[in-house]
């Protein structure tokens, strides 16, 4: 199947950057092919088969070197030439039900854009309550959007009114185990750099009672329990990711990059 190419008043772009996602662009891509008059990728470079697939299911794919969320994100928006456009992430695919209203709903005068309901699959499970069923603004009028914030906790700004639209969006969150504390500790490392060039003061107190309201709110505010042993593990890995970004945050406001310690002029021995 290929996307369509008539760019009539109701036509819709789907926006996605990547970076070594040939394991899940496909089933996204799958997903939207019957409503997107176009796919815009922009590539952060990828060493895999991302962009071999991604062409072939008649994408546009541009390859540029990282800028970070909010910058790769309005690159991808500027190359759109459509008048609505629907960001995706490449672990995420529409339900028929979510595809079938975003068709009807770009075709009315309604909204300057739309939030659409995700629901997350973790360790074999669909994910209730420990992430919530978050809805995002997702599909906006291109002329009337831009990526603002920084980078992690990015927003796509929109001008009211802005309403949601019902139907899944399933999100294939971490392919195992491994690839979710990679990804974690990937992420707390440029959230720490957020909150300094935020200005947050970082005191050494938060590095215990912050990671410990993360696993509370996930837990128990939540009810991260009623999903079980996955519940659990994102209660606890949201715990270690929050206290490893204070700490980032910490040593990077409080070091003063001193000199490595040397053996005196005595000749004492540090084996000693």
């Amino acid at each position: 199947m290929t996307i369509k190419t008539n760019h009539k008043t109701s036509s819709l772009a789907v926006a996605i950057i990547s970076y070594n996602e040939e394991a899940r662009i496909a089933q996204c891509l799958e997903s939207v092919l019957p409503i997107a008059d176009e796919i815009v990728i922009v590539d952060s470079r990828s060493t895999d088969n991302t962009v071999v697939i991604a062409e072939s299911m008649g994408a546009k794919v541009y390859s540029e070197d990282w800028k970070g969320f909010v910058a790769q994100k309005n690159s991808v928006l500027e190359k759109c030439s459509c008048q609505w456009v629907l960001f995706l992430d490449c672990d995420e695919v529409l339900s028929g039900s979510l595809r079938d209203n975003i068709a009807a709903a770009i075709k009315s005068n309604e909204c300057n854009g739309y939030k659409i309901k995700r629901i997350s699959f973790f360790m074999g499970h669909w994910i209730k309550h420990a992430w919530g069923m978050d809805w995002c603004t997702r599909l906006v009028r291109r002329e009337k959007a831009v990526w603002t914030g920084q980078d992690v906790h990015e927003t796509l700004e929109c001008p009211e009114p802005v309403k949601r639209i019902e139907g899944d969006a399933f999100h294939y969150t971490y392919i195992n185990y491994e690839q979710h504390m990679t990804k974690g500790v990937h992420y707390a490392a440029l959230g720490a750099q957020s909150l300094c060039k935020r200005g947050k003061k970082v005191r050494l107190y938060m590095l215990f009672t912050n990671p410990l309201w993360c696993f509370i709110k996930h837990y128990i505010v939540k009810a991260g329990f009623l999903d079980g042993f996955p519940g659990f593990i994102i209660s606890l890995t949201s715990l270690h990711h929050n206290f490893y970004k204070y700490l980032i945050a910490w040593e990077m406001q409080n070091s003063e990059s001193p000199k490595p310690p040397f053996p005196s002029a005595s000749g004492t021995s540090l084996d000693n």
